[in-house]
């Protein structure tokens, strides 16, 4: 096992179980990082996560901040893609990212992939569970 995380990608399509294959330009595709890297884990329990304390009682809580999970989620992960928007390609961005439908089966597929793959609990120590 190597000591960073891998530069590899997992190829998401609606038609396949998630490969290292790249699929070709036959059909759409989400590209996304084996696995987040330490930073990555970092820069999201830091978004996410909020710590406060309360000094008339003495404690110290952890909140989850819920706001924008899923787009951190998807913007830390997603390195690629191949989507079309009127039959013409869509042009990969961090910025575009923000931009994607939650509504949509690929877009969805990839994000359960990033988190199947990265549990959250294991990402938000601490962070109170449902």
């Amino acid at each position: 096992m190597g000591h960073f995380s891998s530069k590899g990608r997992i190829y998401i399509t609606l038609d396949a179980e998630p490969t290292t294959v790249h699929p070709g330009d036959a059909v759409e595709w989400i590209a996304i990082k084996p696995a987040l890297s330490r930073g990555d884990r970092s820069r999201l329990q830091n978004s996410t996560l909020a710590a406060s304390y309360d000094t008339e009682s003495n404690k110290a809580s952890l909140d989850f901040k819920t706001l924008d999970f899923e787009l951190l989620l998807l913007q830390l992960a997603v390195v690629d893609w191949r989507l079309l928007e009127d039959g013409q390609p869509v042009p990969f961005s961090e910025a575009a990212i923000a931009d994607l439908s939650s509504d949509d089966p690929l877009v969805d597929k990839a994000l359960l992939e990033i988190v199947r793959r990265n549990p959250t609990r294991s990402i938000l120590r601490g962070a109170p569970s449902g």
